[in-house]
């Protein structure tokens, strides 16, 4: 049997990302008394996205009938409500009524129920900006904003100005945000149309959050694309992690999504969600000049299929003589004969290499490469590789920080027996990190681990206080 290198710290497991907060703000403008029209299924939307994310396990704040003075407090308090919650607090607001922009300034606002617009200077008095409200946001830090404007809907016109003003201006996605609307810019959107579609998607299991507004977009431009005034659903996203409303596993009758968004940003969020080679060489293609040219390369890199003129016993004698070299902490030398062996597609010298990387053994210390080394590794079947990147994964070290595919690559090393794995997902389930709790399991796992031989998870049940 092959030895492996088993580099025991305990800082591979400190830091293990803490369970996220999820807050959720939702108001609904119903009647409307300064002589704009009522939104006649307002409550009924906001109904349905309410519960579709209580069920995805955020806690939701109802507001209605607001006027401007009473919309900026909703907002504001809901804003210190997310900022107290912390760094790994996920914040959702989903408005619904009336929106317009500033037929002068193409200013975009969310109306209060007792606004007149009679002048251009209205819109400032009696809505709350969308950009001001980006930007407050951004300011709070939080892993993750969704902010959903239901909102264009049919706005008399201001005397003297075409009345084709009236849907919303765009606003884009500030950092670590995600900006949704109903419909197309300048357009008017139905009611009851887009609210069910989205709840839906919000609650189907395994899709990332990108997943679920494309495919919100994508439906609801289908079903009305024969009618008079077809609805075209947007959105502008700049998540660098990947955030999923519910836990578990994808429908197979849903294929990921193509490559259609003409927004550069949302079509990087698609390739990033498809994440299969064929998604990174189309955005490659359509859009040559990206910013984010490295870092599509590099995963284009890394999801290539790999071919080698290695052969196996020169590949094999490579691993032992790393091995060898390890052993007298000759890390440069052990690195090249890895190297040579991964080069062969030998899985053990990859996931040996990776570990180099990873601690800065013998070479410089580079997660983004540990990544792909443990990646290509836990591909071929080395199952420490799978628990090695899922720590990866729940730390945020050269990947976006993903407690939900953590938690499905140390499931995948525990169940092809490596006991760190099953001390990692242990500590998952018993915080109920990255989906459920489940304390009774997650100390079972623990157990398995630490009799397995991993010091790691028998330090975790005597600091939980459980038996071993």
């Amino acid at each position: 049997m092959r030895i492996l290198i088993a580099i025991v710290l305990s800082t591979l497991f400190a830091g293990l990302a803490q369970g996220e907060t999820r807050l959720a703000l939702v108001i609904y403008q119903q009647d409307y008394t300064g002589g704009l029209s009522d939104v006649s299924l307002a409550q009924q939307e906001a109904n349905v996205i309410a519960d579709a994310l209580r069920d995805a396990g955020f806690s939701v704040t109802r507001a209605s009938n607001l006027s401007k003075p009473r919309l900026e407090t909703a907002l504001d308090t809901f804003r210190v409500a997310l900022d107290r919650a912390g760094p790994q607090a996920v914040g959702f607001i989903y408005y619904t009524g009336h929106g317009a922009q500033n037929p002068e300034s193409r200013t975009s606002y969310l109306l209060g129920t007792n606004a007149r617009l009679r002048v251009p200077s209205d819109f400032a008095a009696y809505g709350v900006s969308l950009a001001t409200q980006r930007d407050n946001f951004e300011a709070v830090g939080a892993k993750a904003v969704f902010m959903v404007f239901d909102a264009c809907r049919n706005v008399p016109a201001i005397p003297g100005y075409k009345s084709d003003m009236k849907g919303l201006n765009r606003v884009d996605a500030a950092s670590n945000m995600l900006i949704a609307y109903s419909t197309d810019l300048g357009s008017l959107a139905k009611s009851g149309v887009y609210a069910p579609i989205l709840a839906e998607e919000i609650g189907r299991p395994g899709q990332s959050a990108v997943q679920a507004f494309f495919n919100t977009q994508v439906r609801l431009a289908e079903q009305t694309e024969n009618t008079a005034n077809p609805q075209l659903p947007w959105f502008d996203v700049k998540l660098y992690r990947n955030f999923f409303f519910k836990n578990g596993t994808p429908a197979e009758s849903q294929p990921p999504a193509p490559l259609l968004a003409n927004d550069e940003g949302t079509a990087l969020a698609q390739a990033i969600s498809a994440n299969t080679l064929q998604a990174f060489t189309t955005f490659k293609q359509r859009f040559p000049n990206s910013v984010n040219t490295v870092f599509v390369n590099a995963k284009i890199e890394e999801l290539t299929p790999k071919t080698s003129s290695i052969s196996r016993a020169d590949a094999d004698a490579a691993f032992r003589a790393g091995i060898a070299a390890y052993d007298e902490k000759d890390y440069a030398t052990a690195r090249r004969e890895w190297q040579f062996a991964c080069d062969g597609d030998d899985v053990d010298g990859c996931a040996n290499l990776g570990i180099l990387y990873d601690f800065g053994l013998g070479v410089t210390q580079d997660h983004v490469k540990a990544r792909q080394l443990y990646r290509d590794s836990c591909d071929g079947g080395n199952a420490l590789s799978c628990a090695n990147l899922g720590v990866l994964y729940g730390r945020g070290l050269g990947v976006a920080e993903d407690d939900v595919k953590a938690r499905q690559l140390y499931r995948q090393a525990c169940d092809s027996g490596d006991a760190k794995g099953c001390a990692a997902l242990g500590n998952y389930l018993y915080k109920g990190l990255g989906g459920s709790k489940d304390t009774r399991q997650g100390t079972e796992l623990l157990r398995q681990g630490c009799t397995g031989g991993n010091q790691w998870g028998c330090d975790r049940l005597d600091e939980f206080g459980l038996s071993r």
